[in-house]
This record gives C-alpha cells, structure tokens and sequence, in this order.
C-alpha cells in the first residue's frame, strides 16, 4: 500500500492496528480516507496481517449514509490493492451503525436471545406514538390525565401535562423521563434508584447562615431603597424561621420558609458586599433547589410506580407492533451477551 501521500499523522493511525488508538480529528482532515485505508491495511500482508479477513473487522458509524461510504471507499481500495475477493465481501461486512449491528446480531440469534427474527426496527417516529398510547392507557380517562388510585398526592403537587410549548415539571413529563432512562438500561427499571430524604432543618439552618452573614454586612453599607429592602426582608425571615424551629418545623415547610428571603443582588454597596451577596445569591439558589428536590422525594416513589405501569404497556405495545426501538436493540444485545458467555466469546 502506498501511504506516501499520508499525512504524518494519518499514516501513523494506519500503520497502528494492535492494541487501542483514538484519533481526534477536525473536519476535512481525513477521517474517513484514513480509515477505510487503516481497514484495508490490516487485511495486507504488510501489516501481519492484522486481520484474516473483512469479515473480522468491526466499524461503527453514526448513521447508515457514513456506513455505505466507507463501505464504498473500502471496496475501492481492497480492489486496487489487488485483493478482490475480500472487496466482494464489503457488503457483509460489520460496518454500519451501533443499532445496525445490534439488530444483525438479534436476528441472527432470535432463538436464542428470545426475540422475533422478523421484528421490525422502530425509528422515534414509529416508537413514539406507541408511548403516547401507553401513558394514555395508564394515566388517562376520556379526556384528560387522571390520577390513579392512592397517588392523588403526586398529582396535587405537579400539574397532570405540562404547560407551555417547553414543557417540564407535570406527572407526563416525569413519567416519560423516568421510562425513557429505564428502557435505555439493561436493569429496567432496577436501573433507577430512590434518592436519600433531604434534611430540611439542615438546609434551613444553612440558609439562615448565609442570611445573617449577608445581613450583618448589609447593615454597614450606606442606607438606601434597595439596601432598606434587603436588610427588612431578610429580619423578617429569619424570624419566621426562628419561630418555625423553635415549635418544630414541619414536613414540607422548608420550601416556603426559604422563599420568604429576598436574594442578594449587586445593586449596592462595596465591591467587597457585591462578591459577598454574589456569593449568597448562589447559596440561597442551592438551599432552594434542595428544598424543593426534598419535596419531591416522597413523591418519587409514586412516580416510579407509575412509569413501572407505563414501561410495561410499552413494551406490550411494541411486541403487538412486532418491533424493536433503538433502545431495544442496545439492550436486547447486551443481556443475550451477558446472559449467552458463548455467544459473547464469538462476537470477540
């Protein structure tokens, strides 16, 4: 093979086939020429060869339309290196996507790993109306969300769907986030875990900190609306927060106790105050985000049960369709790898 005209670079990564390479590259710099030229080397006497023949190399690519060029550069490049027969294999050859090869392998094995060998492949158009149809089946009456037997408080908290073209922060769209990261895991939803109770008294107490750090230093910056407002503000809620801790807080009064704090801006005093409230500004923003995650952990589990009904549906759903989606392939194929040593040795 001539490499000649290579860049010192895209030689190197060529003549390198034992052992782990990673190449980073910017556009135009000769990706693709380098690989389909690094494939057809470890297929050369010179290079061992590397690799008895195509059908031992492995080349993933992110869409269908890359995987036929290569394919087209490899043959190109196998016939004008005289090796012919290997360039009639190209198009058998593992060269395709991530999902191509999971699905090869799937059908190859349908027996074995349990799936149909004819199966469809459902592209996100096609899958998500089949999830559409299953939140509907669990959490939907005529016409609209419901909230299912003993869960009216996941439902109290959060809207049923969102509101809004961006959506976010309704029952619909934490069932789908929850069911989308479980269908991407080989443990389902095993996968996801129940986080730690929050401490709202601790995050109360941070608060409230801060607070009388920014306060103590608002009091000696020179009077004025925005300083009144602030150094007024924050008294008043550290003594609602006092009184709360002196009867007992209560489950789910954090959120509204560190509300009642107005946040620190950069709208007066010193450079050094500024650095200071810019610094609380951040704090206060965190104890907020933390309360607001403590209330929303008692629900999760609510929530998880309802994506476990959902999941299912789905996954029901795609079998009556006689299909796979993206994540199935991933995850069908990495248990029968798991599950079948033996085949998982073969694919080695």
């Amino acid at each position: 093979m001539n490499l000649s005209t290579c860049t010192p670079g895209q030689r190197q990564s060529i003549e390198h086939v034992r052992g782990p390479l990673l190449v980073s590259a910017g556009a135009g710099s000769g990706k693709t020429f380098t690989l389909t030229q690094r494939i057809a080397y470890a297929l050369l006497p010179e290079s061992g060869p590397a690799a008895s023949g195509v059908d031992e190399v492995l080349a993933i690519t992110f869409t269908e339309k890359a995987a036929a060029e290569i394919k087209a550069r490899v043959k190109r490049t196998l016939r004008a290196e005289g090796l012919a027969e290997e360039a009639l294999r190209v198009d058998g050859a593992w060269i395709s996507t991530i999902h191509g090869m999971c699905a090869r392998i799937l059908r190859a094995h349908a027996l074995e790993v349990g799936v149909d060998p004819s199966f469809a492949v459902l592209d996100e158009a096609a899958a998500r109306p089949l999830l559409d149809a299953a939140v509907n089946e669990v959490l939907a009456s005529a016409n609209d969300l419901v909230a299912p037997d003993g869960l009216d408080a996941l439902f109290a908290e959060y809207p049923a769907r969102s509101r809004g073209p961006r959506g976010g922060g309704s029952v619909d769209d934490l069932v789908r986030t929850l069911v989308t990261a479980a269908s991407a895991n080989p443990q389902g939803m095993g996968a996801l875990v129940l986080p730690q109770a929050v401490d709202e008294k601790e995050i109360v107490r941070r608060m409230m900190a801060s607070a009388e750090g920014v306060l103590a230093a608002a009091e000696l910056q020179k009077p004025g609306k925005s300083r009144d407002t602030l150094v007024d503000g924050t008294r008043t809620a550290l003594e609602a927060c006092a009184e709360a801790h002196a009867r007992g807080l209560r489950d789910g009064e954090a959120l509204g106790l560190l509300g009642q704090f107005p946040v620190p801006g950069r709208t007066f005093g010193t450079p050094e105050f500024k650095e200071l409230a810019a610094e609380a500004a951040e704090e206060y923003c965190a104890c907020m985000a933390e309360a607001r995650f403590g209330r929303a952990v008692p629900l999760l589990s609510d929530a998880l049960l309802l994506a476990e009904r959902v999941l299912a549906a789905y996954r029901r759903r795609k079998r009556e369709a006689g299909g796979l989606d993206n994540d199935d392939l991933l995850v069908e194929t990495a248990r029968a790898f798991e599950r079948l040593p033996g085949l998982a040795a073969d694919y080695a």
